[in-house]
């Protein structure tokens, strides 16, 4: 698995923020909390961190590839259970990670599912510049 390209985080078509809100949509409805789990192995051969052929530790820029494609797979699998509930975004996503064994680890990505209010493409009058409101008062 590789990590998004882009910083926007919008999997399954499910958007992701860490926010409580979405600025500019309304939470139309609450579906509940969703989660995903990526569990990793504590062998640092079977994970990348220490190279097979050498044995030598990776570079930093091999294991923190690793460690955010972890994450991202954390992300992806709670995105997918979004997409089930039928949600458009996860308000206020988090990460939390334990040791489940010596030898097993989870990374948990949570958040809330949600459907979002439709998008207006008015602006309230309050956000406004004040030349613009001036402009479009009707008499």
């Amino acid at each position: 698995m590789t990590a998004p390209t882009h910083r926007l985080s919008q999997r399954h078509g499910v958007l992701v923020v860490t926010t409580d809100a979405v600025y500019g949509r309304a939470i139309h409805q609450v579906l509940g909390q969703v989660l995903g789990i990526a569990a990793r192995s504590k062998n640092p051969y079977g994970e990348g961190f220490v190279s097979l052929r050498t044995g030598g530790s990776n570079g930093a820029d091999v294991r923190r590839d690793l460690l955010i494609a972890c994450r991202w797979e954390a992300v992806d699998d709670m995105t997918a259970a979004a997409a089930q509930f039928g949600a458009d975004a996860v308000v206020a996503m988090r990460f939390d990670h334990r040791q489940v064994t010596e030898s097993w680890f989870e990374v948990c990505a949570y958040g809330t599912a949600v459907v979002l209010a439709p998008a207006t493409t008015e602006i309230p009058a309050a956000r406004r510049a004040p030349a613009y409101a001036e402009a479009t008062r009707t008499a």
